[in-house]
């Protein structure tokens, strides 16, 4: 595996804390960039990709498309250790990057023997935008490894490697506390894996510590024995937020009633725990509603069976939710808040809304006389 290690000796040259603040998020979801180069001609290099090896061996191609029928081809030819093309966001305005970050793509990795694929996040040197200083990336090793990429190496899965492969990879990183998690068609593969921050350590061989500027997308076939080639499709990057299920009753919210409370039950997928959730950051919204804020107490946190599911349930006031309503059949409400890291959550759940012309109590048998 020498050419693995010409790999991580690229990786391998940042460490230390990443400079991001609260303060600089982008918009929750925000997305920086996303294609299926449907609108990019066969053989052309897309708008803000680029090679670090200046060649023409990497282009849109009609060979093969998860959707649609255009995809990306990267090529290593016979001989070259690493190769990356790039997507370089700063030249979108999506510097800086949020806390969490959020990766996706459809690789197709060929049959040939000792075929492999590489695809995580870069992040250039502010002084020379050629020069990718650190990478976190999904490697798929001709030997059948999957690897996690970024403070070390780490195996989180296998692949049927020497067989036609196609898979979808998701990268969800904090920028922050320089943790990632890695899923592949769907599966957690890997959680709280160590990712290299975005900064070039005084220790590097460039001499002096940096802020790195600019973040994007990297792509590669690189431990091929022969000329390698590895396609991707529908990638996007994006401001990762955490997808939670919300369960919010009543179900059926009587406008008329004299409640205290609104409970809200949310179910955090495994990978992530409810007991990390930063209480103050809970809202709940219907459309672009102002926010009503979750209540402190009582709050209460367990595990859904074995599924590695978190559950949290807190309660917001009936009041203040039945004042952003109005009666609906089917009304969507909001749920979402950051954890103690930064890393955003957001979840939907509907309800129904009435407001009947009276109100049965205990005491009113239904017909307005009291038993």
């Amino acid at each position: 595996m020498g050419r693995l290690s010409a790999l991580v000796s690229v990786v391998a040259v940042a460490a230390l804390a990443c400079f991001m603040s609260a303060s600089a998020q982008a918009a929750p979801g925000q997305v920086f960039y996303s294609s299926g180069f449907e609108s990019d001609a066969v053989g052309a290099l897309p708008p803000l990709w680029g090679d670090l090896a200046n060649s023409t061996d990497d282009f849109v191609t009609d060979e093969w498309a998860a959707t649609g029928e255009h995809s990306f081809v990267s090529v290593t030819p016979e001989g070259e250790t690493v190769r990356h093309p790039v997507i370089n966001l700063a030249d979108i305005g999506a510097w800086p990057a949020p806390v969490s970050l959020g990766l996706e793509g459809t690789l197709r990795i060929e049959s040939t023997a000792g075929s492999s694929a590489s695809m995580g996040f870069y992040f250039a040197d502010p002084r020379d935008g050629t020069t990718i200083v650190t990478a976190n990336a999904v490697i798929f090793q001709p030997d059948g490894k999957i690897i996690w990429s970024g403070d070390g190496n780490v195996q989180i899965g296998t692949w049927p490697a020497d067989t036609m492969t196609v898979v979808t990879v998701k990268v969800a990183m904090n920028t922050s506390t320089n943790i990632a998690h890695v899923w592949v068609d769907g599966v957690l593969f890997g959680d709280n894996l160590a990712a290299l921050p975005m900064v070039i350590p005084a220790t590097s061989v460039y001499g002096a510590e940096v802020n790195l500027d600019k973040f994007g997308f990297s792509l590669a076939e690189p431990l091929a024995d022969d000329t390698g080639r590895v396609f991707i499709d529908d990638v996007s990057i994006s401001e990762f937020v955490i997808p939670v299920r919300v369960r919010i009753t009543p179900r059926t919210l009587n406008l008329k009633s004299k409640g205290k409370f609104i409970t809200c039950r949310i179910d955090f997928p495994k990978g992530f725990s409810a007991r990390a959730v930063n209480l103050s950051t809970v809202n709940l919204v219907s459309d672009d509603s102002e926010p009503v804020a979750g209540l402190p107490k009582p709050v209460s946190v367990h595990k859904v069976g074995r599924s590695g599911v978190t559950e949290l349930m807190l309660k917001f006031p009936r009041a203040d939710v039945e004042a952003i309503l109005s009666p609906a059949p089917w009304v969507e409400l909001t749920i979402s808040g950051t954890l103690n890291d930064g890393t955003p959550f957001s979840g939907d759940d509907a309800i129904r809304v009435i407001k009947p012309g009276k109100v049965h109590t205990k005491k009113d048998n239904g017909h307005g006389k009291k038993k």
